[in-house]
């Protein structure tokens, strides 16, 4: 039966549009199904800051009245004026196991873009690299952390048949308490980096730790936004956050951020890094049943307490620090008072690009960590 592919126009349309994943994944134990206000608010250009520099079209794919695939065409036009190129993405990719599905959906997408004067497409993105973005490759079977994407095994097998290629891959990291090896190598490391902090310390008097109160929350995290934007700016992909989207993040994530696992290291009084980890409240939804928010909700709140891992979300040191002690310090004292802070068993730590190999031996060297999850953006010419 012949493909037909459908603006997404009307509420019903939009019913269709976000009924998909739980098609997709029924059968699946890693999926994570958002709460539908927040997974709806994500292409909302009503509610969500993103589309303040950004335009999006969303799709659907039928064959006959039957729903089997979904995308939307994004160009960020913040993006483009930072990297001065004709970039679109292509996002919120759900489909069957049939590549022709998937041909006529990155190919609807890929003319809506073209016909924007965009020169090439990238993707998948939800809806840009600030929030879930790319494919799974490795780790399948395995709930997703706070704000980390999901899919099945076979997406890189449709999107590479489409054509797309490799554009880069993004690396999750985890240290688990209950891992008998992790757990004694990290004890076997606590008197060899309490005397490396020791010795940072007495070499930089200028060097602080600071954590974090509650009522300074939103100071703190607009200077770390801030910094961030600096220290980040040759990271691949990277576009600035606004200060909407940061005040936007912030908000969604105020009921479940903790003061004591915001770090920030300062240079006799100047801000130089952060680090940033939240509980992982995919945990909280994972083990809600239903699938209305009214349903959920009172079960997602109830199952916030009973979290037991976290994420680091963000971390970051001006380069001009680095080799001041700034970054093995923070690195150092992360481990040091995150992990006690905490008292959660498990610890996530993503994404990392896969060319940054610094960071990678940096966190390597701190913490007994092992790669579990892998993550992957194409890019075509269109």
């Amino acid at each position: 039966m012949n493909l037909s592919v459908q603006p997404v126009r009307t509420p019903r349309d939009w019913s269709d549009f976000f009924s998909l994943r739980r098609l997709i994944y029924k059968d699946d134990p890693g999926m994570v199904y958002p709460l539908a206000s927040i997974e709806r608010a994500m292409i909302d250009p009503k509610r969500h800051p993103f589309y303040e520099h950004a335009e999006f079209k969303a799709f659907n794919c039928y064959r006959g009245k039957t729903l089997v695939g979904r995308i939307a065409a994004i160009q960020d036009h913040l993006h483009n004026e930072h990297y001065q190129d004709r970039l679109g993405f292509m996002g919120f990719y759900e489909s069957i196991d049939d590549l022709d599905v998937a041909k006529t959906l990155m190919d609807v997408s890929s003319n809506w873009l073209r016909d924007r004067g965009c020169d090439r497409v990238r993707g998948p993105v939800n809806p840009s690299m600030k929030s879930e973005f790319g494919i799974l490759v490795e780790g399948f079977g395995i709930p997703p952390a706070v704000m980390m994407s999901y899919s099945p095994p076979y997406y890189d097998k449709l999107v590479t048949a489409c054509g797309f290629e490799k554009a880069m891959d993004f690396f999750a990291y985890l240290f688990d308490r209950y891992d008998d090896e992790q757990r004694q190598a990290f004890e076997d490391q606590q008197e060899s980096l309490g005397n490396a902090a020791r010795k940072i310390y007495a070499r930089y008097p200028e060097l602080e730790v600071r954590g974090c109160r509650r009522k300074e929350l939103g100071v703190v995290l607009s200077e770390i936004n801030q910094l961030a934007n600096t220290v980040r700016e040759n990271e691949w992909g990277f576009v600035p956050m606004t200060d909407a989207e940061l005040k936007y993040s912030a908000h969604q994530v105020q009921r479940v951020i903790r003061p004591d696992m915001v770090l920030t290291i300062h240079w006799s009084g100047r801000l130089v890094g952060y680090c940033v980890s939240i509980p992982d409240v995919n945990m909280a939804l994972y083990r809600t049943w239903g699938k209305s928010d009214l349903v959920r909700l009172p079960q997602f709140l109830y199952q916030l307490r009973k979290i037991d891992r976290t994420r680091l979300v963000a971390v970051g040191v001006d380069p001009a620090y680095r080799k001041r002690g700034a970054a093995p310090l923070l690195s150092i004292e992360m481990i040091r008072r995150g992990l006690p802070a905490t008292n959660l068993s498990k610890w996530e730590f993503s994404w990392i690009c896969e060319n940054n190999i610094q960071s990678i031996r940096n966190m390597q060297r701190t913490l007994p960590v092992k790669k579990y999850k892998v993550y992957r953006l194409y890019d075509k010419a269109i």
